[in-house]
């Protein structure tokens, strides 16, 4: 787990240098090529530049151990830290869309140079190579942050392919391809922004883990042979990680030495069986009714 917490930390200063270079690429291929598509994916760099650099800090605060005023850590920043992506990403594009539109009414239009066309291939790979071992380390990490960083690389690639059919199409002789193609470039990131931001508000409402990780979580907790049956389970996520509120039914007839045993052993089986499990909170009680049968 530590391992993979230090490559969640590698990977987004890796992507923010990403984001980085992009910037200055795509702007300078803008001004060089005259591409609107290409100023586009400027503008969409330079917003990730701003949210990637949060998400950065949100990683590295979401390490900080546990403190007396937060007693389960600092894992919902990077839920926190999603949202501000999502709504960055959002409010620019919709700024460029407006900024487009204007040009286009205005027949403001110009076909880029043939050179836009390599750097939107060069762009894209780029964004697609990046999207990959993003993609990789936030399921490993189970890290929404970092899963977000990962889709608006997606979308990046995404972009780039948008804009090199702008680029093509343009220099056939359809001047204004290269601008509905950044308006589509625009609209592809106010919708990704959208989901992150639902999914971020989601994660900030306590959101319970997905049903296979419940699903597992009761399996493991009724392979335990000391487990009459199960009263009640309940969690959320913290960040990267969950926490499991676990109540069962036991024998009535245990000791306190015993029951104190047993919430070991089921505590031990629930961290070796369920990924990223952080804390865990179990209730025994005693079980006075027979467990109903299905022939009863």
């Amino acid at each position: 787990m530590e391992d993979c917490r230090k490559c969640s930390e590698h990977v987004v200063v890796l992507d923010f240098i990403i984001a980085c270079s992009l910037t200055a690429f795509c702007f300078l291929m803008g001004i060089i090529t005259n591409s609107a598509g290409l100023h586009a994916m400027a503008l969409q760099e330079l917003a990730d530049i701003i949210t990637k650099g949060v998400n950065w800090l949100s990683i590295a605060a979401a390490r900080k151990p546990p403190t007396a005023n937060f007693p389960y850590g600092y894992g919902k920043l990077q839920f926190l830290s999603a949202l501000v992506m999502g709504g960055l990403l959002s409010s620019g594009a919709a700024i460029f869309i407006f900024y487009n539109i204007n040009h286009i009414n205005n027949s403001m239009v110009e076909p880029p140079s043939q050179l836009a066309i390599l750097a939107a291939v060069m762009v894209g790979i780029t964004g697609e190579i990046t999207y990959r071992i993003m993609d990789c380390v936030g399921e490993k990490n189970n890290n929404m942050a970092i899963l977000a960083a990962a889709m608006d690389n997606r979308m990046d690639a995404l972009s780039s392919l948008m804009v090199l059919v702008g680029a093509i199409l343009s220099n056939l002789g359809w001047y204004s391809a290269d601008h509905i193609a950044a308006l589509a470039v625009a609209v592809l990131v106010v919708r990704v922004g959208v989901t992150i931001m639902t999914e971020a508000i989601q994660g900030l409402l306590d959101i319970g883990p997905p049903e296979e990780v419940m699903a597992l979580l009761k399996t493991t907790c009724l392979n335990v042979e000391q487990i009459k049956s199960i009263k009640n389970l309940r969690g959320r996520r913290l960040g990267d990680s969950y926490e499991f509120d676990v109540s069962l039914f036991v024998s009535g007839d245990m000791t306190v030495y015993e029951t104190a045993t047993l919430k070991k052993l089921v505590s031990d089986k629930i961290y070796e069986t369920v990924r990223h499990t952080e804390h865990i909170h179990i209730s025994l009680y005693p079980l006075t009714k027979p467990i109903p049968t299905p022939e009863s």
